[in-house]
């Protein structure tokens, strides 16, 4: 959007007799931005291996180049004619709208893609939680179980013996001691 809103300001200053330094220098940063654009989709695209997204991807870079090529014509004609310039801005007009429409069918399937994982993220998280809850209340039976185990294997003769010191301590020798 910058590079056709720059393509526009320089034909717009040409036509207007604005000095030459601000022109080249207006130039030279369309001309810059475009081709680093350009190169920017390009190392992109090429870092891309999902085919789906491949297949989105694989029309911009030509869109793109189209694009690019459009703008430099459209600067090449502003320093001789900006009023020709400004007619062959409807081919970059037209690349614009091409590669506008590609990216928002690849920001649409980015986001489908975004909503399906954070779905399957939501469905991951839902089973974790019931499956840590699980796991506790399964801590807690066996834990439950072994201390009512280990209360019985230790209180039944620690009473036992108890019984058995105070009838000694009280005199009484006539009974087994276990």
């Amino acid at each position: 959007t910058r590079i056709q809103s720059n393509a526009y300001r320089l034909l717009g200053w040409s036509g207007a007799g604005v000095e030459a330094a601000k022109l080249q220098a207006l130039e030279k940063s369309v001309r810059a931005e475009s081709a680093a654009l350009a190169e920017s989709v390009r190392a992109f695209a090429a870092t891309v291996d999902d085919s789906v997204d491949q297949a989105l991807i694989a029309p911009i870079v030509p869109a793109m180049d189209a694009f690019h090529k459009a703008v430099g014509d459209v600067a090449d004609m502003a320093a001789l004619d900006p009023v020709t310039g400004l007619i062959m801005m409807t081919s970059a007009e037209i690349e614009y709208d091409k590669l506008q429409k590609l990216v928002a069918a690849l920001v649409k399937a980015n986001d489908a893609q975004t909503d399906q994982s954070s779905d399957r993220a939501r469905q991951v998280a839902s089973t974790a939680r019931f499956q840590y809850f699980a796991v506790f209340a399964a801590c807690l039976l066996v834990g439950g179980g072994l201390a009512l185990v280990a209360t019985r294997l230790i209180s039944r003769p620690v009473v036992e013996i108890t019984r058995v010191m105070n009838s000694l301590a009280a005199g009484d020798k006539a009974f087994p001691v276990p």
